[in-house]
């Protein structure tokens, strides 16, 4: 995927568009997200360029994306898994910027020992590949290696499960 936001777009933000949380520093764009949905915000237009051509190129994404989060990660640094809430569903983009990232999916507790995952549910773009040896002893936990400037999009039961 040809670079799609530069660092000065990104860094430029105001400081309060910056929060600092353990082990990253956030951006959040596009609204708040509570219990009840999104309480939305329009999207810059540099950050809007970038959302309306993944949509026109993938076609996978059944609206306008509205929501942005960007994520600032050093080295050694990351989130715990997590299950995004319903205000993510049902499609997700995650884009690699400056570094390369590996990215864990595990079955959700609820769904384990049971086929839920369809390989067609997890797109990967650019240089994304699979890592050899990764989860082996559970056929149904699998990493990502997302190469800089790489974009992975998920969606429905890869979002769920």
């Amino acid at each position: 995927m040809p670079p799609v936001a530069t660092p000065m777009q990104i860094y430029q933000a105001p400081a309060p568009k910056w929060k600092s949380l353990k082990n990253r520093r956030l951006q959040n764009w596009g609204g708040v997200v509570h219990e009840k949905g999104l309480l939305p915000q329009a999207l810059p237009s540099w950050l809007t360029k970038i959302t309306d051509r993944i949509c026109q190129w993938t076609g996978l994404f059944p609206s306008a994306i509205n929501h942005v989060l960007i994520n600032e990660y050093h080295p050694n640094q990351g989130i715990m898994p997590h299950q995004d809430g319903p205000a993510y569903f049902p499609v997700v983009a995650i884009i690699s910027l400056a570094s390369a990232v590996v990215i864990d999916f595990t079955p959700h507790q609820r769904l384990k020992g049971q086929e839920h995952t369809d390989p067609q549910d997890i797109i990967e773009s650019n240089c994304s590949q699979k890592l050899e040896g990764a989860n082996e002893a559970e056929p149904d936990s699998s990493s990502l290696l997302l190469m800089p400037c790489s974009l992975l999009i998920f969606k429905d039961q890869a979002y769920t499960g």
